[in-house]
């Protein structure tokens, strides 16, 4: 039973990587074939719940798009990883880095008219 595990922990979170803006725990079980309570069975083992490693892959996916040359609106971001209200997305994002979204992207030095 540990390698099934250990397989179908690796398929939630390749699904995860490909698809965290559309994906919640509920579709996750879903998509996967499993109970939700075996799904978070799967995550205990790695010491978070499905949420909380989805909003950590979605703080970090938007972290990385923050810092590329060529910057979307924040607002567009932030919709794009599965946010659907832009405050929400900036207090989060905030919480988890220390730095607001907009002092994030600047920190990286892209000062650019796509902030808002």
């Amino acid at each position: 039973q540990g390698d099934a595990s250990t397989s179908l922990f690796q398929r939630a979170m390749a699904l995860i990587d490909l698809e965290v803006a559309d994906l919640d725990a509920e579709g996750l079980a879903a998509r996967l074939g499993i109970s939700r309570r075996y799904l978070d069975a799967l995550f205990v083992q790695s010491g978070h719940t499905v949420s909380q490693h989805l909003w950590e892959r979605r703080l970090q996916l938007a972290a990385e798009w923050l810092q590329c040359p060529e910057p979307s609106r924040i607002t567009e971001i932030s919709h794009s990883v599965g946010f659907k209200d832009s405050s929400h997305f900036s207090r989060a994002f905030r919480k988890r880095f220390g730095a607001t979204p907009r002092e994030w992207r600047r920190r990286a030095g892209l000062r650019t008219s796509a902030e808002a």
